[in-house]
């Protein structure tokens, strides 16, 4: 988890919240995301030495 981006997307949610402008009904809902599914801003390893590093440059459609 890259805590300083959290922590900003947290504030927004909350003012959107605040303003009746939530993106959802989950908007600002933390989630896990395993390392089996790429995501664009952080590494995707697998768990496996080979992967070590990996970014994929985009998320899946799951994120």
């Amino acid at each position: 988890m890259q805590a300083d981006d959290a922590r900003n997307q947290a504030d927004k949610s909350t003012i959107r919240w605040r303003t009746g402008r939530q993106l959802s009904s989950i908007d600002g809902m933390p989630i896990g995301i395993k390392d089996l599914i790429e995501t664009e801003d952080m590494p995707t390893e697998m768990g496996y030495e080979a992967f070590k590093g990996n970014s994929p440059g985009n998320d899946n459609p799951l994120v």
